[in-house]
């Protein structure tokens, strides 16, 4: 929860006359030459999450602490904004560190964005409550931003993010330290009709994008809070972001909250411009950010961080349409793309774009169909394919005579023959729970050495015998199996090239792979492995 005290605190002191112009008029951010906090670690970190923290501080020149670190002088001011308590315990501070949580985060800010602000420490505490005036109740943290002071102070609390991940926070709370123009006539022009905010709420509820003009009934209560939702979605995930962007273009009271929170961040950061709100929108990594301007890039990676404090399941916003966005066919030299975000399309123009294209991974996709474009590139050699089950391996895969490995999740046959491809080496698939029976077309694939299969409903692979090419075959998790033992001795007797053979632990009963083991003893040539 946010310091909402400050607009009653300045209006108060603007009346005294106590604060003068900086209180009653919009001031420019600090520079850049403000002292900065001491680079000084908190104690009891890991190695490797006291690692993440050296380098998000010289990154970024913004030091997380743990509230109540001994090296932290507290003052009386931070009470406006709300209380804090003190975080004993470091075991989630450690594990958003070494997770890449934090550093995934504000990698999301161009650099020197924090000396700009200036934002020099991030508090993180055991879980924090409202300031008195702004209601006193348990919040998912607060911002000071008032008598030339910023601070952001944020709740470890897992029990407040049931509905959004802290990561909606961190940017809902980052925006308010640097909002020192919140109250600009030109926000409420948003609004055709005069509108008034109903009041100090409760924090975010499942509920997005209430009524026109707002992200939230969250950001129904407060124009800072407006603001501050506005951005965090801008920010926080590429989904909220995509959404943002659908609503917008069907609500023009949207889109132009959206639009002056864009103008206010350019106007005070020259570096967070357009172009770098669209990077962030599309979830480009960290590694990826600060190198755009320098061409040529070769590899994407588009991530969405990992769930770091949330209890429940995401809130997922309305599955709209996902392209790949054709902005980064500015880039035509990429050879490796990697992303796990939720796509539904990909341009026939993004194909072209990227004719060195060598490395296509889509972790979470939910296409149809396998675009038809792929065939444009020629220089593919890994196509990774997961999410949406595809209703095929089309024949087209056949021009693609570099490729190696395809890893796919597959409802349906496999049209293409991969033992026409001098190099294709690897076949990875997950079956979709509605193929009790291999796939068709898969025995074809004589020449494969490299087999991986799992699904929920195979009950029998007895006929992967006809593959006299595998050297190696990993089978499971296969929940459905029926015959385990007897279909693993047929293969492994007819298969003659067989070196290694993996195995999905749970698929076996202890008895089942002591016998197993038994059998194998005929075999020495294979290599038995059980995974868990």
């Amino acid at each position: 929860m946010p310091f909402s005290f400050r607009k009653w605190w300045l209006s108060c002191l603007c009346g005294l006359g106590l604060l003068g112009l900086w209180a009653c008029s919009s001031v420019p951010l600090v520079s850049e030459g403000s002292s900065a906090v001491q680079a000084q670690a908190p104690a009891g970190l890991s190695v490797e999450a006291l690692a993440a923290w050296q380098e998000i501080y010289q990154r970024h020149g913004v030091a997380l602490r743990p509230f109540g670190d001994p090296s932290q002088g507290f003052a009386w001011w931070m009470a406006l904004g709300g209380k804090a308590y003190v975080l004993s315990d470091l075991s989630d501070f450690d594990r958003l560190l070494r997770s890449g949580f934090f550093a995934h985060e504000l990698d999301k800010y161009p650099p020197r964005f924090f000396t700009q602000a200036p934002l020099t420490e991030i508090l993180l505490a055991a879980k924090t409550a409202g300031s008195v005036l702004a209601g006193g109740g348990v919040s998912q943290g607060f911002t000071v931003n008032a008598l030339q002071r910023r601070l952001v102070v944020l709740s470890l609390d897992p029990a407040v993010y049931q509905v959004q991940d802290v990561a909606v926070a961190l940017h809902h709370e980052i925006f308010h330290s640097i909002d020192d123009d919140p109250y600009a006539s030109h926000w409420r022009a948003c609004h055709p009709q005069p509108f008034v905010y109903e009041g100090h709420g409760e924090p975010p509820t499942a509920q997005a994008y209430p009524a026109p003009g707002f992200v939230s009934d969250y950001a129904r209560s407060d124009l800072r809070e407006d603001r501050a939702e506005v951005f965090a979605w801008m920010m926080a995930a590429p989904e909220l972001a995509q959404a943002l962007a659908a609503y917008s273009a069907q609500d023009a009271i949207l889109a132009c909250k959206q639009q002056g929170i864009a103008d206010y961040l350019v106007q005070h950061f020259p570096n967070f411009n357009a172009t770098w709100l669209q990077q962030v929108r599309w979830g480009l990594a960290a590694e990826v950010l600060p190198t755009l301007d320098k061409k040529p890039v070769r590899r994407l990676v588009l991530r969405r961080a990992p769930i770091a404090l949330q209890t429940t399941s995401p809130f997922v916003p309305p599955r709209l349409p996902l392209a790949l966005p054709e902005l980064f066919k500015t880039y035509p030299r990429v050879t490796d793309f990697v992303s796990d975000l939720p796509y539904t399309t990909v341009s026939e123009t993004v194909f072209s774009a990227w004719p060195e294209m060598e490395h296509w991974e889509l972790q979470n996709h939910r296409m149809s169909t396998l675009p038809s474009g792929i065939e444009a590139w020629y220089h593919l050699k890994f196509l990774i394919l997961r999410g949406t089950p595809l209703p095929t391996l089309p024949q087209t895969l056949e021009k693609l005579v570099h490729l190696q490995r395809v890893s796919a999740d597959l409802a349906g046959p496999i049209e293409a023959d991969f033992s026409t491809l001098a190099f294709f080496r690897e076949l990875d698939l997950s079956l979709a729970p509605a193929l009790t029976a291999l796939p068709e077309g898969l025995t074809r694939q004589r020449f494969l050495p490299v087999l991986r299969l799992a699904g929920d409903g195979l009950e029998s692979v007895q006929a992967l015998a006809e593959m006299q090419g595998l050297r190696t075959l990993q089978l499971g998790p296969l929940p459905a199996w029926r015959q385990p033992l007897e279909d693993v001795k047929i293969l492994v007797s007819r298969l003659p090239k067989l070196e290694q053979l993996v195995l999905s632990q749970n698929d076996w009963s202890e008895a089942q792979q002591q016998q197993l083991r038994q059998y194998l003893q005929n075999y020495p040539a294979v290599r038995l492995e059980l995974t868990p």
